[in-house]
């Protein structure tokens, strides 16, 4: 509960890690009107019931979160999340909505973008666990890829509204820096560049896959894995991962008449094998969250 507490202090007073478990300590130590010895410290028990109202604060908005996506990161602020609110980043679909979109995702996504590991999402949705979970700003990105190749398949000539919310959701958790684990930007980046923008755009798939190239190298992905003391399954990720990579970046390039951002000299990733590639059978349980 300290820890809590004491993200609390950081995540809604701004107060750094020291103030704040100095501020959770007297908590503690003074749950009533008492006065402490510092005369700087006029009321501990008023800054214990705010601290229980933050805490309590945090904990109703993680249970709003469905029991598959990850909490809210402790980098968050009160205001960030209130603004993610107003834009509909924090509303989710019911299940069967979800379950379509994923089971499209993977029937139509995946095979050209096998990001993330199958069975580890699966696992995830159909367990009602909450371990392992998925990062919200991934949630939505891979919603927003199964939703374009769906009007995709419709010869759909214009971007439905919903379809650009999408976009927009994912984009504002991206800028935002909701996420900062390098793997999942990395992700995120590569299921965003199949939503079609002009090419002059900020935000097109040539510009999010400038962003994503970098992410790639800093995470090794591009040296081969053979003799790194990973296992299997480890290796097998890091391979498909570096390709995706790699052939998304061609194929953006040749399409927008772009240079190419990846040279061949740099990376020495081995090719991947039909054995790289094992599926489980598609099917999604209902979790009833």
């Amino acid at each position: 509960m300290g820890n809590v507490k004491s993200g609390a202090m950081r995540l809604f007073w701004g107060f750094p890690v020291q103030t704040a478990d100095w501020i959770t300590s007297l908590a503690k130590l003074y749950p009533t009107h008492n006065v402490a010895g510092k005369p700087s410290v006029t009321s501990h028990y008023f800054i214990f019931r705010a601290l229980n109202f933050m805490t309590s604060y945090i904990a109703r908005l993680q249970h709003l979160f469905p029991h598959y996506i990850e909490p809210v990161p402790s980098h968050i602020t009160q205001d960030d999340l209130e603004f993610l609110r107003s834009k509909g980043v924090l509303d989710f679909p019911a299940p069967r909505i979800r379950d379509k979109l994923w089971t499209s995702y993977f029937e139509l996504v995946h095979p050209n973008l096998p990001i993330p590991d199958r069975d580890r999402v699966l696992r995830t949705l159909a367990v009602h666990t909450g371990e392992p979970k998925i990062s919200l700003l991934l949630f939505h990105c891979i919603t927003l890829s199964a939703k374009t190749f769906l009007y995709a398949r419709q010869h759909t000539l214009t971007k439905p509204a919903a379809l650009e919310s999408m976009f927009t959701r994912a984009r504002l958790l991206y800028d935002l820096g909701w996420e900062r684990d390098k793997l999942v930007l990395l992700q995120s980046l590569l299921l965003m560049t199949y939503y079609p923008q002009p090419i002059d755009n900020a935000r097109s798939p040539i510009h999010l896959m400038a962003q994503a190239v970098p992410l790639a190298y800093s995470l090794g992905f591009h040296i081969d894995p053979t003799d790194l003391p990973l296992n299997p399954r480890e290796k097998i990720l890091r391979k498909q991962l570096w390709w995706c990579v790699y052939l998304r970046e061609r194929f953006l390039s040749l399409d927008q008449g772009s240079p190419c951002i990846i040279h061949d000299r740099e990376h020495d990733a081995p090719m991947l094998t039909r054995s790289d590639f094992e599926h489980i059978p598609l099917c999604l349980t209902r979790s009833g969250n």
